[in-house]
């Protein structure tokens, strides 16, 4: 049993506290922004006035909830890493399970339906919940499944780079890795910028729609071969994107609480004057050190992804063609691999 304190851990859960909390905070403000805005616009639910033109309605109010959530994830990942269980991030199923409001697109779709059926102008609050409960369940549940933890649980400041065969079936998984992490991180820094740009909460414009689809196809194609070829150079993607997202989820934050009680409230402009000097740096530099929290603490899991993509190519080869199936007991790792990558322009490290 140590008899010291160890001040570095305590440094290190005290900022990941932080930089979970300003994460779910603003997936709790989006979820709640979203569901209410199709309610006004599917339903006879009226939104009162503060509801209508942003998301700093709630900051306040989501304080103990999202403060619950953190402190109930730091304690599992704390007990599991205790456990020496890697890679315990917990807050990605949490984070996972508060994006749910994109199932509000399958609201979309089937409100035209509905209304027609019930001849009515709008939906009733019980054919909204029908839809819209479904709609949460199922994303929720999908992105659930497509979560891939990369919390190191520590600061790592120079993170081995392993280098795994990889086969054209792998190079394709590995593709649609890099598309989560900059979809995630881009996407809501374009949210962030808008609502900062137009004082309130805005669609995307097509040419922000544009840029995260050619990043998109961008994204895909680098971390389908830089994740077995040039490993370091998707951990600096990976870690990249994980600052600008955790900034990002810091700075909303910032705004939607110390600037909240900064203005008490009202809409105001910047006067250039000491205090919104001192305001914007305090806000920078916070949005940084959350920021800087993340990328150090990211560490993506080369093996897990490896194993998962050979699980994936091997039910989709015994699919294929049955008489593959083999049990781990019949083969050896190597003669797994050849049947995984035949004739695919299999690569040693």
């Amino acid at each position: 049993m140590r008899k010291f304190i160890d001040f570095s851990r305590i440094f290190y859960h005290s900022m990941d506290f932080l930089r979970i909390y300003c994460i779910t905070q603003m997936l709790l403000q989006r979820l709640l922004y979203e569901t209410f805005k199709e309610l006004k616009n599917n339903s006879h639910v009226e939104l009162p006035d503060h509801l209508k033109k942003d998301l700093q309605f709630n900051a306040m109010l989501l304080f103990l909830p999202a403060a619950a959530l953190t402190a109930a994830v730091k304690l599992g990942n704390i007990r599991a890493a205790y456990r020496e269980k890697p890679f315990p991030s917990f807050e990605s199923y949490l984070f996972a399970g508060l994006s749910c409001p994109r199932g509000l697109m399958l609201l979309e779709l089937l409100a035209p339906l509905v209304r027609k059926i019930d001849n009515a102008d709008q939906l009733s609050p019980v054919d909204f919940a029908f839809i819209a409960v479904p709609g949460f369940i199922l994303v929720a549940l999908l992105y659930y499944a497509l979560t891939f933890p990369d919390n190191a649980n520590e600061y790592t400041w120079n993170p081995p780079y392993p280098k795994k065969p990889a086969n054209l079936g792998h190079r394709i998984l590995n593709g649609t890795a890099g598309i989560g992490y900059w979809v995630l991180s881009v996407g809501t820094f374009l949210f962030f910028l808008n609502r900062r740009i137009n004082n309130g909460t805005t669609a995307a414009t097509s040419l922000e729609m544009m840029l995260l689809l050619l990043g998109t196809i961008a994204a895909a194609i680098f971390s389908g071969s830089s994740i077995s070829d040039h490993p370091g150079w998707f951990t600096t993607f990976v870690r990249g994107s994980r600052f600008l997202y955790s900034a990002t989820a810091a700075a909303m934050m910032y705004d939607d609480t110390i600037g909240f009680f900064a203005t008490k409230g009202k809409e105001t402009t910047l006067s250039h004057g000491l205090y919104d000097y001192l305001y914007v740096a305090g806000w920078l530099l916070f949005s940084v050190a959350v920021g800087l929290q993340a990328m150090l603490t990211t560490l993506y899991n080369f093996e897990g992804g490896f194993e998962a993509n050979e699980k994936i190519l091997g039910k989709l080869k015994c699919a294929i063609n049955p008489s593959t199936l083999v049990t781990e007991e019949e083969t050896t790792e190597e003669e797994m691999t050849a049947i995984l990558s035949p004739n695919l322009g299999y690569t040693t490290a």
